[in-house]
């Protein structure tokens, strides 16, 4: 006699995410996802920093001059509206091409913690309080650049800490680990 056995084969629901791409300027926000015709957003898994490109239709110069290095770009992707922010990063090239296939915008950018890995600290703090660091690191580095220091705890205990050429995210990493 054979013997037999159920088994259980898992096959999931094929599910295609909503998605959304928005470009900020100045104060300007427009959502370019009906235009986008390729785009690819990255995420470094372990430490770096993500890139993305997009390529947007161009059609009757609709976005020539729109846009500039340093805006913003937002993309969103989830299953049911969009609504989750899955990446943001800032421009750094915009370049007009044109082909058989049509006239396009393409656009580089890297995700907006980049200054985290290209800005240099050379600063020296004595008897201070790990808070007071990074308000100051955030004041005088980062000003302008979208970070902020809401929620840092405050400290009591106070040390010193010489910061000679170090990136800020290697201060940041040794703060947290004082």
């Amino acid at each position: 006699m054979i013997h037999t056995e159920d088994v259980f084969v898992w096959i999931p629901r094929s599910y295609t995410p909503k998605t959304k791409v928005e470009i900020t300027h100045g104060s300007t926000t427009t959502d370019v996802t009906i235009r986008v015709r390729d785009g690819q957003f990255i995420q470094k898994a372990t430490e770096g920093i993500g890139s993305f490109t997009l390529k947007l239709v161009n059609s009757y110069n609709t976005y020539t001059d729109a846009f500039s290095e340093g805006d913003i770009v937002d993309f969103y992707a989830d299953y049911t509206d969009a609504a989750t922010k899955k990446f943001s990063g800032r421009i750094d090239f915009i370049k007009d091409s044109i082909s058989e296939a049509g006239k396009f915008i393409e656009i580089e950018g890297r995700h907006i913690s980049f200054p985290l890995v290209e800005i240099y600290v050379n600063k020296d703090y004595t008897d201070k309080t790990i808070d007071y660091i990074m308000k100051d690191i955030v004041d005088n580095f980062l000003s302008g650049l979208g970070f902020t220091y809401t929620n840092v705890e405050a400290f009591t205990n106070v040390f010193t800490v010489n910061f000679s050429n170090l990136l800020v995210m290697d201060c940041i990493r040794n703060l947290c680990n004082p």
